[in-house]
């Protein structure tokens, strides 16, 4: 058998390992971290800015 590739495996994930609802709720979470994340750092950046 060959080796699958990163996107056969994705789809594996997707597919067969996860409920495709669960799978869609799980990315849209590690987003809205994603994105919270990043507006913590621009306060944090525009905050050391206005200190300058």
């Amino acid at each position: 058998m060959l080796p699958a590739t990163s996107v056969e495996s994705a789809n594996a994930l997707r597919h067969r390992l996860m409920d495709p609802t669960l799978f869609k709720e799980l990315i849209g979470q590690m987003n809205r971290l994603h994105m919270e994340g990043r507006a913590s750092i621009h306060a944090a950046e525009a905050e050391q800015a206005g200190r300058r």
